[in-house]
């Protein structure tokens, strides 16, 4: 696995960790992954307990600056390809921003294209969280191990949504009132 770690605007950052190679095609098909048995995409529900609990342990490494247990949490390959003091450096300028992502707690998760499968097995969620003022995207690969999936990887991007222009209101039509001829005549 490499660490592939690119500025974003705004100053913040995404932490990008996949297989050394590995190229980002995607296959819809379940892949083999012992003895023949084969993986299928989970439920709904599991996908956003993937996301939400990823984003939520991310957040709280963050706030507390310690990332040993997000770390302990990651599939092997990661945890070989990062140690929890790279993992501080490498998610700096998240903390520096302040970056609060416990809105993923309640907030559902929008997936930007279906689940798949990338050729190395890898089971890849891309969406956003559809927060304001700060929209949170998320590019997460997970592996199957032990019966549960563990994560391989992640891209977490803030984006700073610009502010809707205020519309104003409708202008009210201007009110008259209709004047009904009158059926006396006027005498001078």
């Amino acid at each position: 696995m490499r660490l592939n770690y690119k500025s974003m605007a705004a100053t913040l950052a995404v932490l990008t960790l996949a297989n050394p190679g590995s190229s980002i095609a995607q296959t819809a098909t379940p892949v083999v992954v012992q003895q023949g048995a084969k993986v299928a995409i989970p439920q709904p529900e599991t996908l956003v307990i993937l996301i939400r609990t990823t984003l939520i342990a991310l957040n709280q490494a963050n706030q507390t600056g310690n990332y040993a247990v997000f770390h302990a949490l990651a599939a092997p390959g990661f945890q070989a390809a990062a140690t929890a003091d790279q993992l501080i450096q490498s998610f700096a300028p998240l903390r520096a921003a302040n970056l609060d992502l416990s809105p993923v707690a309640v907030v559902t998760p929008e997936l930007n294209q279906a689940p798949v499968f990338t050729k190395e097995g890898l089971l890849r969620l891309t969406g956003r969280f559809p927060t304001k003022p700060v929209q949170i995207n998320f590019d997460l690969a997970f592996q199957p191990n032990a019966g549960r999936w563990l994560m391989t990887g992640l891209a977490v991007e803030p984006v700073q949504l610009v502010a809707e222009k205020a519309a104003e209101p409708p202008k009210s039509p201007v009110k008259t009132t209709p004047v009904a001829p009158s059926d006396k005549k006027k005498t001078p």
